[in-house]
């Protein structure tokens, strides 16, 4: 119980990370339709989970299954050091917008505020 605990809040982190991802990266035209089929997916998933361990535990035991589902959470575990994760750092807006100016005080790339002037006013 406690380790369910502990998984809970640890994951916790993770939804609000991937929700700002989702509205950032998806044009706001289609952010209804493309959250609302992944809601769908995700609700769908909770049943099939269940019926596809049985079928698995039927086809090739309790040991392949969980060999099995234990290899595809690392695959899962290990995706975020694919390149494709390295595109989510670029500041160029993926979803066809144009780019917004940039506030006074930063760089156009977000990085970091500009560099304060060279010279003191304190003369």
């Amino acid at each position: 119980m406690s380790s369910a605990i502990r998984i809970g809040l640890a994951i916790g982190c993770i939804n609000p990370i991937l929700s700002a991802v989702q509205y950032e990266r998806l044009p706001s035209a289609l952010q209804s339709r493309v959250l609302g089929a992944m809601g769908a997916g995700v609700l769908a998933g909770a049943p099939l989970g269940p019926l596809l361990a049985g079928l698995g535990v039927g086809a090739i035991g309790l040991r392949g299954t969980v060999l099995l589902v234990g290899g595809l959470y690392l695959l899962a575990t290990l995706s975020p050091f694919l390149p494709v994760w390295r595109q989510l750092d670029d500041n160029r807006c993926l979803a066809g917008q144009p780019k917004a100016a940039a506030p006074a005080g930063t760089q156009a790339n977000y990085s970091r505020p500009a560099a304060a002037p060279a010279e003191s006013s304190l003369q």
